[in-house]
């Protein structure tokens, strides 16, 4: 049964990983290990796209995304932890934003596209606290900014590593 199940090992265990974190609300860990000797580093490098900053941080045993709007909003604001930055990132490359009146609606993320042109035409709430209005070449460099930011090997690595721990989200 082990030799015909190989193949397949990967894929079992985020499902089982991920059907774990969705009833237990906690990843699978080892809980021996102590969060000082995660294996991460070196520090991420910033990436920055259209006036965004995307700042990163790895302490702990989690990832942090840290948005800095653009100078004028003299905004930022954190995405923590892997599964909320999971769910972002999948909001910014599957939301068609090209029409008004489009939604998305996730976990931790409440999107939707304005009906008026006088108005930013984006608008993201997070959790039913904050909510935030991009125009359309702002949600474009947000979603570039990120997409930069996961073709570089630290980011692919560590999401390696906490799709283990959280599964496939």
């Amino acid at each position: 049964m082990n030799q015909a199940l190989k193949p397949y090992w990967p894929v079992l265990w985020r499902t089982a990983a991920r059907g774990h974190y969705l009833v237990r609300g906690y990843p699978v860990r080892d809980t021996a290990r102590r969060a000082a000797e995660h294996p991460w580093g070196p520090a991420i490098s910033s990436v920055f796209e259209g006036g965004f900053v995307l700042s990163f941080a790895t302490g702990g045993e989690d990832l942090s995304v840290l948005i800095s709007l653009p100078e004028s909003r003299q905004t930022m604001f954190e995405i923590s932890p892997y599964p909320t930055i999971a769910e972002f990132r999948s909001m910014l490359e599957k939301w068609d934003t090209s029409y008004p009146n489009s939604f998305w609606r996730g976990r931790w993320f409440f999107g939707y596209t304005a009906m008026e042109t006088t108005v930013p035409p984006v608008w993201v709430r997070w959790e039913g606290a904050v909510t935030f209005g991009f125009t359309a070449q702002e949600w474009a460099s947000l979603r570039k900014a990120f997409g930069l930011a996961w073709q570089k090997p630290e980011l692919q690595r560590i999401s390696g590593e906490l799709m283990l721990e959280y599964g496939e989200l």
